[in-house]
């Protein structure tokens, strides 16, 4: 759900994997650029990284919105919305690729990123880097491709259960998981609104 902190959490999450497998290249997507840049980049990227990392580790590169760490490893925003940059943008491989408000974003977008996960990363320990889609989003209704997929593992499409179910899973978050870092009038709103 919404201000639950689970974008926060997925770009921790990113920037470990930057620092485990060097070299490694990091997608976060979301359909318009303009909507990247603002809220991922500039409010989310720029601060967990001011915040929680010393700037001796990485560069931002401003105009191509990725952070570049001391090990080669990048992390880049992007936006979908455009032919010729989804082309660029798909146009590399990644070891993970985060597609954010994936509601937002059509199935066969979906399956055209993953097609993307396909680098091959190891560790210090020679571990291979395994590939990763994550998808983040404040829920719709049962229509959705995104209820298909992750809630009843069928093919939007065919409706017939996905070939690799198995690899699927589901967090649920509310902005209950995230109280520390929310002002308690918010929460005192959301107990204030009618059941939906």
């Amino acid at each position: 759900g919404s201000r639950s902190g689970k974008t926060a959490l997925i770009i921790e999450y990113l920037v470990k994997r930057a620092f485990q497998f060097p070299g490694s290249r990091q997608l976060i997507a979301r359909k318009c650029r303009a909507h990247a840049k603002t809220s991922i980049w500039a409010d989310t990227v720029k601060t967990y990284l001011a915040r929680n990392i010393s700037r001796k580790f990485y560069k931002l590169q401003e105009t191509e919105l990725s952070a570049v760490f001391y090990n080669g490893s990048q992390i880049v925003i992007g936006g979908l919305d455009d032919a010729e940059r989804t082309e660029k943008i798909l146009g590399n491989e990644y070891i993970t690729v985060f597609l954010n408000e994936a509601t937002q974003l059509s199935w066969e977008t979906v399956q055209m990123a993953m097609t993307r996960l396909a680098q091959r990363c190891v560790d210090a320990k020679g571990r291979v880097a395994v590939p990763k889609l994550i998808l983040d989003c404040n829920p719709r209704g049962p229509r959705h491709w995104l209820h298909y997929v992750g809630v009843r593992q069928l093919d939007p499409e065919s409706e017939t259960p996905l070939y690799d179910a198995a690899k699927w899973a589901r967090l649920n978050w509310s902005a209950y998981d995230n109280k520390s870092h929310l002002p308690p009038e918010y929460l005192a709103a959301l107990e204030s609104l009618p059941e939906l």
